[in-house]
């Protein structure tokens, strides 16, 4: 079976992966330091703010709920100028 490729060239399917191997490690950067500051928030609440993990669960699930309900829809994302108002 062959396999279709987005790409019409060969070089440009090595130009990619050379480009994807160059963007990987910034991607590894920033999803770990990711991780490392939820944790860290998330220990910053429960630790000193005295807040409980049902408590913060609670929050996060009422903010998931608000960005996807009253923030921008997936076909907004790609507008420019988004009028607030």
């Amino acid at each position: 079976m062959k396999t279709i490729s987005k790409y019409e060239t060969k070089r440009e399917e090595v130009k990619a992966k050379k480009r994807n191997a160059k963007l990987y490690p910034i991607y590894k950067m920033f999803s770990w330091d990711l991780l490392f500051f939820y944790s860290t928030q998330y220990l910053f609440l429960t630790q000193i703010k005295g807040i409980s993990a049902g408590d913060i669960l609670k929050f996060v699930l009422v903010l998931d709920y608000m960005k996807t309900r009253v923030g921008l829809k997936p076909e907004q994302y790609d507008k420019k100028d988004i009028e607030l108002e």
